[in-house]
């Protein structure tokens, strides 16, 4: 993949301007490349909640297994997530079961293990089952609660788990 630091860090400045014609430039010269287009769909969130322009990006990009030999790989999941993630904030929540429906395999590989669940969780809160929602954050608690236990000084497994707890009251 090309490197998207430029328009990446103007956009986490809040450059939207400056962040949307560099991810612009970026896929005039690499315009398959997925980890952009994502990075440019949730910018066109974030800017202007421009939901027609992230979907119509990821819209060439279909559902399905981009790794090696038909297995899932990091790309899936960040497929996934972006499109699930434009769902959910676009209160679509048939199209973000769709979304986690599409993805082939019962969980999301690691180091994301546990996401699909969490995600499947959050979507049965939003959608106000707090039945289902409570019974799915508990069965993701102890996936996360292993990996922060395994991983003591690495926050990517920390931030979940804390935020699962706050999810969890």
């Amino acid at each position: 993949p090309i490197y998207s630091g430029g328009a990446s860090a103007r956009a986490m400045l809040r450059d939207w301007p400056g962040a949307i014609a560099g991810f612009q430039r970026l896929l005039a010269i690499a315009p398959t490349d997925i980890y952009i287009t994502t990075e440019f769909a949730t910018v066109s969130i974030s800017q202007a909640r421009d939901f027609a322009t992230a979907r119509r990006l990821l819209a060439g990009i279909p559902p399905g297994l981009h790794g090696a030999a038909g297995q899932p790989s990091m790309i899936d999941v960040v497929l996934t997530q972006t499109r699930w993630d434009i769902d959910m904030l676009a209160r679509d929540y048939a199209g973000a079961e769709t979304v986690l429906a599409d993805y082939k395999g019962e969980e999301f590989i690691d180091p994301q293990i546990g996401g699909k669940t969490f995600d499947a969780a959050r979507l049965a809160l939003a959608r106000g089952d707090i039945e289902s929602a409570r019974a799915l954050f508990e069965k993701v608690r102890l996936v996360y609660e292993a990996d922060a236990r395994d991983h003591p000084d690495d926050a990517r497994f920390h931030a979940p788990l804390g935020l699962l707890y706050a999810y969890l009251g």
